[in-house]
């Protein structure tokens, strides 16, 4: 009988002070979701210009207009079996990128022009032995300004 109540005033013991530091720890953690909440309230929000956007690298901008120019000779050239010449603006072709430039050379054959940067980008179609074997690379002419 003396062991059971022994061991029922330690576990009351211990019942009052696990209700102790629940009484401690209750506050301490509210308080610190509360100034969570007002610190997440009143923070700036980011704004659109003040994260710092690096501009892409050289070699993807470049590639962007290749496949760019490549894609707009493509609906082009589509332009041109459908219609059997030239369109007279990209925009008959369905091209919509206002910085490229339509330059019709003679029978069917035109060049495309796009300014990446301060270099122009030139596709040519009297390089068309190149179209045939599958090299973009000998069709796309490059020229500083």
């Amino acid at each position: 009988m003396q062991e059971r109540r022994v061991e029922l005033e330690s576990e009351a013991k211990a019942e009052a002070q696990q209700r102790t530091r629940d009484r401690v720890r209750r506050p301490i953690v509210a308080t610190l979701a509360a100034m969570a909440c007002v610190a997440a309230w009143f923070a700036p929000l980011p704004r659109a210009g003040s994260a710092r956007v690096q501009a892409p690298p050289a070699a993807y901008t470049f590639a962007s207009g290749r496949l760019a120019l490549n894609l707009a000779a493509r609906r082009v050239d589509a332009f041109i079996a459908k219609h059997g010449r030239v369109p007279a603006n990209l925009l008959d072709a369905n091209v919509g990128d206002p910085g490229m430039v339509l330059k019709p050379t003679g029978n069917n054959g035109y060049v495309l022009q796009l300014q990446v940067g301060v270099t122009i980008l030139s596709y040519d179609t009297d390089l068309a032995p190149a179209i045939h074997a599958e090299d973009l690379s000998t069709i796309l002419r490059t020229t500083s300004r």
